[in-house]
């Protein structure tokens, strides 16, 4: 009998936690039991059961892990004992694992032997690597194709343009400064009207014969930072871009180092200035090399509940 938290129910569903406290008030889960700090926990197989989700597939489930090199073997002890952890928390009953030191394949290695052997013979029903997934659109929105109704999604083809829209919305492009305006795929060109176009490299992919191997967009306008990125612009310093879509269209962020500023440091030979803000007034206090008060000036402010804020006014006084 397995017990699963909220977020753990949640999770291979593709919903949020939101959603299934949601569907626990509608009566559509199974009731469920409380741990002594009050927390939800659900029946592994009552939840299946009650939302129609298909049992683990049988058949006998290889787990594969392996590192580079020998100095690795603590990760190697990890990453193995983390797939078999998940895979049989996953409901999946025969459940084994093949460790593997160092890059390559070692076809003399016993572990890897059996593994072939159970796959030529057909008792392989599934083979587990710890290989970094690269997913696109959320891995809840990719989730949710195998649970369309209780994703509100009427079907499949409602999802899958929801999922076109979901992965397709930005692009990015890594800059370079050994390319030409920092970038190789996307470039800022300044015209002569002093504005500023960019220059896009379309994938030949989505290229029809006479199509223009370049997208050009004019008046690229920014509001921040553009005599920095002018400087930039003309040191060819390398410009990472990133093409963003929303609600309000398309949008281009650039992104770039700054040159370090210049250090400076306070020189009290000649005094210093003391400024104290606070929350209704402003201190100001002017010392001599010798931290001797020369000067000191008060501004009380009134509360923002009046319907103006004013200042008394002050001088510096010796």
């Amino acid at each position: 009998m397995r017990l699963l938290s909220i977020g753990e129910a949640a999770d291979p569903l593709g919903v949020a936690v939101g959603t299934l406290r949601r569907w626990h008030r509608q009566g559509r889960l199974p009731s469920a039991g409380r741990t002594v700090d009050g927390h939800r926990r659900y029946l592994h197989d009552a939840l299946r059961a009650s939302l129609g989700t298909a049992p683990a597939l049988a058949g006998k489930t290889v787990c594969d892990a392996r590192v580079a090199s020998h100095d690795q073997a603590e990760q190697l002890k990890t990453q193995a004992a983390r797939l078999e952890k998940h895979y049989v928390e996953a409901g999946f009953a025969d459940v084994g694992v093949v460790t593997d030191l160092g890059s390559g394949l070692n076809y003399r290695k016993k572990g890897l032997q059996r593994l072939l052997m159970d796959h030529l013979r057909g008792r392989l029903a599934r083979l587990a690597a710890n290989v970094p997934g690269i997913c696109f659109g959320t891995r809840k929105l990719l989730g949710q194709q195998h649970h369309l109704e209780l994703a509100r999604f009427d079907r499949r083809g409602a999802w899958l343009r929801e999922w076109q829209a979901r992965r397709s919305h930005q692009v990015f492009f890594v800059g370079s400064k050994d390319e030409t305006a920092g970038n190789q795929l996307c470039q800022l060109q300044r015209t002569a009207d002093g504005a500023y176009a960019l220059k896009i490299r379309v994938p030949d992919r989505l290229l029809s014969p006479r199509d223009d191997r370049y997208l050009v967009i004019c008046d690229v306008i920014f509001d921040y930072d553009r005599a920095a990125l002018g400087t930039a612009l003309e040191a060819n310093v390398a410009l990472s871009w990133r093409l963003h879509r929303d609600e309000r269209g398309w949008r281009a962020f650039v992104s770039f180092n700054h040159p370090a500023a210049e250090k400076s440091s306070l020189d009290v030979a000649h005094g210093a200035t003391g400024i104290d803000f606070n929350v209704d007034h402003l201190a100001v206090t002017e010392t001599d090399p010798f931290a001797t008060c020369q000067a000191r000036a008060d501004s009380h402010c009134c509360s923002r509940m009046y319907p103006q804020v004013g200042a008394t006014p002050c001088s510096l006084t010796r």
